[in-house]
């Protein structure tokens, strides 16, 4: 487990480290005498999330968690390249298991709010371009793929999803809280008399300057192109290839064109 604290300043310091590291050390020997291997990971990794969850509630500022595989020193290692980033909340980063030739590529002027980001899989890429503000959780799952999120976007708290495709989303979008992007819909609904696939996954694309409303859905193979607008509540579940339109309902549907949007 490696962590990384950045501007921090705890209350009460001295008797705050002492207390809480008093208490994880015990509640650590207690988890050590279990003889299930895996439930003992898994109590351990539960345990210093609660140890430095503590901590963050001390915090004045910010805390952010890197959990680490070996795979960040020697061959076949995970590559982290972080510019200057700034910290609100409480953000992890996790390569899970095994997992490694990822690359996680922050640019400068990068904010995470409350940003979760797990890798689960191998030579996988996620570039968060400069000037971003981002918060949720990004999930990338599998061998292979790629999320990409271009400069100046904004998100209050999105849930992206790249499993078996590829997410991308431009520059200058606006996304609000409470949104789902999704490659692939995880489990597979085939056709009984020919075994066919009925929903397989597909790459998730969001031109420039796109904005987004509340508690939409974008489900795999959605195409929104540059300058549209995806109403609040709506599931997006196919291509939309014109621009400057806006899009919404259920399944989504355009509902006017030629319009452009302004922050």
């Amino acid at each position: 487990l490696g962590v990384i604290l950045l501007q921090m300043e705890i209350y009460n310091y001295n008797a705050f480290c002492f207390n809480s590291a008093y208490k994880f050390h015990q509640e650590k020997r207690a988890i050590l005498l279990n003889t299930d291997a895996t439930m003992r990971e898994r109590s351990l990794m539960h345990l210093f999330e609660k140890f430095f969850e503590s901590i963050y509630q001390q915090c004045r500022y910010c805390l952010l968690l890197l959990y680490v595989s070996p795979k960040l020193f020697g061959k076949n290692r995970n590559i982290l390249d972080i510019g200057k980033l700034n910290l609100l909340g409480l953000s992890f980063i996790k390569f899970e298991g095994k997992s490694h030739s990822n690359v996680l590529r922050i640019g400068n002027d990068v904010t995470a709010k409350n940003l979760k980001i797990i890798f689960r899989g191998n030579h996988n890429k996620l570039i968060i371009e400069d000037n971003v503000s981002w918060g949720g959780h990004i999930l990338i799952h599998g061998d292979r793929r790629s999320v990409t999120i271009g400069r100046n976007s904004v998100s209050r708290n999105v849930y992206i999803l790249s499993r078996d495709c590829d997410v991308a989303i431009g520059a200058e979008c606006l996304l609000s809280r409470n949104i789902e992007i999704r490659a692939s819909d995880v489990h597979t609904i085939c056709d009984l008399e020919t075994n066919k696939i009925l929903n397989p996954p597909g790459d998730v694309h969001i031109g420039n300057h796109v904005w987004i409303g509340a508690n939409a859905t974008l489900s795999k193979g959605s195409y929104i192109s540059d300058g549209s607008v995806v109403g609040a509540n709506s599931f997006v579940n196919k291509k939309f290839e014109t621009g400057n339109i806006v899009i919404a309902g259920v399944p989504a549907g355009i509902v006017r064109r030629k319009i452009r949007w302004k922050r």
